[in-house]
């Protein structure tokens, strides 16, 4: 156990700093996969580069814990799950093992025992929310709680909830904001595409849209203030 928690204490920042850049840029390479279009390319991985940024600037302001959980969360969520199901077919007779999933599976373990190195030095848990806040928030969190089930409502505000814990109210709207960055150009790609949508697509586009500005309002806001991290 001390040799984990040892992990996280016997890197300095600027190592941290240079792995998480190395595996944000790696992540993003290894996601990419044939797209028929360049806008499929476009949707797909902006988001992607923009998380990697926002890792990047987590570690540069000090709060690990988040900038750890966006790269295992964000660009390696099933590097542990693809070896385990590899070694499971490769018990029925078939290989399935590749380099990428053990170069994966190698850094979803590290990424793994730095959170819970990181958990285990100690956490300084120093929420700053205000009445503004809940009020932008909740708006964002009543879209996600309606349309989608608890479960995959909790994925989607855990990283915003690991932000607001540590303090960083700016990263937390950035990383809600990105959350509905691409629903606009998504809702007019599917129009453009499709000749019938549904009612409900129509109306969680839309009022996805909707939430889209006001969490932009709200990064902004954040953004004009100085003293606010």
């Amino acid at each position: 156990m001390q040799t984990i928690k040892n992990l996280n204490t016997g890197l300095s920042d600027g190592i941290k700093i240079v792995i998480v850049a190395v595996l944000a840029l790696a992540g993003l390479v290894s996601s990419f996969s044939g797209q028929n279009r360049l806008f499929d390319y476009f949707i797909q991985y902006l988001p992607l580069l923009l998380f990697g940024l926002i890792a990047i600037y987590a570690q540069f302001k000090g709060y690990s814990l988040l900038s750890f959980t966006i790269l295992l969360m964000i660009f390696y969520p099933s590097s542990i799950n693809n070896f385990m199901d590899a070694t499971i077919q490769l018990l029925g007779g078939r290989v399935a093992f590749t380099l990428q999933i053990f170069m994966q599976f190698g850094i979803g373990v590290f990424l793994l025992l730095m959170i819970v190195s990181i958990l285990l030095s100690g956490v300084q848990l120093k929420p700053k929310l205000r009445n503004e806040d809940l009020l932008f928030l909740s708006i964002g969190i009543l879209h996600i709680l309606v349309f989608n089930n608890v479960i995959a409502a909790f994925n989607g505000l855990l990283l915003v909830l690991i932000a607001l814990l540590l303090g960083s109210r700016k990263l937390a709207s950035l990383l809600f904001l990105l959350k509905y960055l691409m629903t606009p150009l998504s809702y007019i790609d599917n129009i453009v595409r499709y000749d019938t949508l549904s009612l409900a697509f129509h109306i969680r586009s839309i009022t996805g849209i909707i939430v889209l500005f006001v969490l932009i309002a709200y990064a902004v806001k954040l953004s004009s203030e100085p003293n606010i991290d």
